[in-house]
């Protein structure tokens, strides 16, 4: 009788340590401005993708990456290297920035929605720069073999939507649209 209360006496000091440290877990995370970064989540779980072609944003945490974490800064140029619609899921993602990367290893995610100078409803897979303005981002572009529009355009990012027309297509040499902002 007496091991039956040691064992039931260890067995309830063990579910309050437990209790105790999830309720403290959650009270730090409901105390947080917001949602935990999701990269630090995917930073240390493996990902169908290779380590060097692991990515995330996500609406709390806009582009943050992985691979060097940190912020993209809205108010910039960028070459934008794709975009893939948030609605063909993650794994379709992924596999599209493993691709991108062949050419361009330091490519990035974010999601378009953070951004109101973006199309809505895409991963944009870019490289952050920093570029001066649109034709620097081409030129980047051109140095790693992406080309055409289907595979470059330098963007700039901001949280402004009257900045959604500063788009600067290929040929880095002669481009076109608007590349630079006033």
């Amino acid at each position: 009788m007496t091991i039956v209360v040691a064992i039931i006496g260890a067995a309830a000091t063990i579910a309050a340590a437990c209790i105790t440290g999830v309720f403290s877990h959650l009270s730090s995370v409901a105390q947080s401005p917001g949602p935990p970064a999701l990269a630090s989540v995917v930073a240390s779980t493996p990902s169908p993708v290779p380590a060097s072609s692991q990515l995330v944003s996500s609406p709390s945490t806009p582009a943050t990456t992985v691979a060097g974490v940190g912020e993209q800064s809205p108010g910039g140029w960028i070459a934008q290297l794709y975009s893939e619609p948030v609605s063909t899921g993650l794994v379709s993602r992924d596999q599209r920035l493993a691709e991108v990367r062949a050419d361009v290893p330091t490519a990035q995610v974010l999601l378009s929605d953070d951004f109101a100078s973006l199309r809505q409803g895409y991963w944009v897979i870019y490289d952050p720069g920093p570029f001066s303005d649109g034709s620097a981002a081409l030129a980047f572009c051109a140095a790693h073999g992406r080309v055409t529009k289907d595979q470059c355009i330098g963007r700039f990012l901001s949280h402004d939507a009257s900045d959604f027309p500063y788009q600067c297509y290929p040929p880095a040499a002669n481009p076109s649209g608007d590349c630079k902002h006033s």
